[in-house]
């Protein structure tokens, strides 16, 4: 696995989100903190050009160690951000679940908007890390 990119809070030397590449094309978003849901946008940016540049058809957003207002950008998440990874050749998405009661609720209340479904992204939710690999990479050719 290859670190490709790494966004970290302006005055902080630890990155709060790294993006890493694994040799099948999945792509792991890795996040660290508290993040504010101006960052949030500002990682699922650049997580376009980095699925866009390198092929990638999976991804994982590893939020075990991760709580912030997620539910604050579930809408732009909705409406701008899963239509432009769709464009750019996302097809499936799963989210490695934090403990974080704030995290878990935002994500399944965004799991469970309809609008979000018939968007047609693949996303689940998984509690280890080989399980949501394994199944981003269901019936996927790798070269």
């Amino acid at each position: 696995m290859k670190e490709i990119a790494a966004l970290k809070k302006e005055g902080f030397d630890i990155p709060f989100v790294k993006f890493l590449l694994r040799k099948d094309n999945v792509l792991i978003m890795e996040w660290k903190g508290f993040v504010k849901a101006d960052l949030i946008k500002e990682a699922h940016e650049k997580a376009l050009s980095v699925i866009k540049e390198n092929n990638v058809t999976g991804l994982v957003e590893d939020v075990v160690n991760f709580t912030g207002p997620f539910t604050e950008v579930n809408q732009w998440f909705i409406s701008y951000w899963v239509p432009a990874a769709l464009k750019v050749g996302l097809k499936k998405a799963g989210v490695l679940m934090s403990s974080s009661y704030f995290t878990q609720l935002s994500v399944e209340q965004l799991k469970e908007n309809p609008e979000f479904k018939r968007l047609g992204l693949g996303y689940r939710i998984f509690g280890e890390m080989n399980k949501a690999t394994d199944w981003l990479l269901e019936g996927v050719t790798v070269r």
